[in-house]
């Protein structure tokens, strides 16, 4: 809002400015903001067309693999973030992620996921805007790992003949 005269009526109150956004309510303590009655979340004819915590997801997915570049961690070289599931509360948070790698190797690619949770949390902390930062775990994505066995399962089917069908 503005308030381009230095002060501002809300209702029959008059409210004055002082910096720009902050209105001082007579009866209110200085500097406090003015509560403004929202209903936030994904509403009907809302002109966004998805829910926040979608948008969080996909916001932490990018702030979590432009984290992970920047880590030297040869573990986490071909790793990459499928996707994020943050609780409505973004008390917590589960990275699911693809990786290269052989069955051996799954351990290694958990253990530096775990070593550098701090560092991805504090990424996602300082560049997404949230009350509060989630917990973050880390698991291999199961949509991957299904599709994988269902392409092996394919590939050893036995060739159709053009006869039987």
């Amino acid at each position: 809002m503005y308030c381009p005269n230095g002060g501002l009526r809300v209702g029959n109150l008059r409210a004055t400015c002082n910096p720009p956004g902050w209105f001082v309510l007579p009866g209110r303590m200085g500097g406090m903001p003015a509560k403004r009655s929202s209903s936030r979340g994904a509403r009907v004819g809302s002109p966004r067309p998805y829910q926040r915590t979608a948008r969080v997801n996909e916001v932490m997915r990018e702030v979590i693999a432009g984290a992970l570049e920047e880590i030297d961690d040869e573990r986490l070289e071909m790793v990459t973030v499928t996707g994020i599931d943050v609780d409505p509360d973004f008390s917590r948070g589960v990275v699911f992620y693809s990786a290269m790698f052989t069955s051996s190797a799954a351990d290694d690619v958990q253990a530096a996921f775990d070593e550098h949770r701090a560092r991805l949390q504090a990424a996602v902390g300082s560049q997404v805007r949230l009350k509060r930062t989630p917990l973050l775990s880390f698991r291999p994505d199961p949509a991957i790992t299904a599709g994988q066995r269902i392409d092996d399962l394919i590939r050893h089917l036995p060739p159709v003949s053009p006869d039987q069908g």
